[in-house]
């Protein structure tokens, strides 16, 4: 069986679906694939990098407006400013990169 571009958006659907990661974004909640990142950023005085980051996925059909840099996003009860606004190359998903809001 060849892996298609349907194939993965149909796999990927079911795992936003039932794995229940959800994002909420300007107030509304969305299914979404997300997983944390490495600390960045600058050492801070302990010697310790001082931002947290998450990547975050969601069904780009979902958004009336796609958030932008700078905006917050609420995922697993914190609070993250994106970054970086990506697509998938087939543009079904995007991409959100992320660093905690109070960093």
């Amino acid at each position: 069986m060849a892996i298609t571009t349907a194939w993965l958006e149909d796999h990927l659907d079911f795992a936003m679906e039932h794995y229940s990661q959800t994002v909420t974004i300007g107030g509304e909640e969305y299914a979404c694939a997300a997983g944390e990142q490495a600390r960045s950023g600058a050492l801070d005085d302990s010697g310790y990098l001082d931002k947290n980051g998450v990547e975050v996925m969601v069904k780009t059909s979902l958004f009336t407006s796609v958030p932008e840099p700078g905006d917050t996003l609420v995922f697993n009860s914190i609070t993250y400013r994106i970054v970086t606004v990506t697509r998938s190359p087939d543009g079904i998903h995007t991409v959100f990169i992320c660093v905690e809001e109070n960093n």
